[in-house]
């Protein structure tokens, strides 16, 4: 979401913003995400922890990423496809879609061309 949001953003304000919600939200509800996971699992185990390899891979990355691949994959899919696919009665209009040509600007292009 963050990276859509950005892509969209025209200067880097509107970037800036619209990648700070969607960051706040997941690390405020407390998500889990694997890159992060990895930082944090190896650091403990490098402090010591008790905890094994094979305990932070069955314990934590396997639920995050099986959780990050079904939100990702199913419920991002479905409502971008509610968004702006079939699934949200979004079909092709059946008006016929023509090219403009220079006359339809009339004088638009001699105003610009000054």
């Amino acid at each position: 979401m963050a990276v859509f949001l950005s892509g969209q953003a025209q200067d880097m304000a509107g970037k800036m913003v619209g990648i700070w919600f969607p960051i706040s939200c997941f690390v405020a509800i407390g998500f889990e995400h694997v890159p992060a996971n990895m930082f944090m699992l190896t650091m403990g185990l490098l402090a010591g922890s008790e905890e094994t390899v094979g305990d932070a891979l069955w314990k934590s990355m396997f639920p995050t990423t099986l959780g990050n691949f079904v939100a990702g994959a199913v419920f991002m899919a479905i409502g971008y496809s509610y968004a702006f696919g079939n699934l949200g009665g979004n079909n092709k209009s059946p008006i016929e879609v023509t090219r403009c040509s220079q006359e339809d600007f009339g004088d638009l292009s001699e105003a610009l061309a000054a």
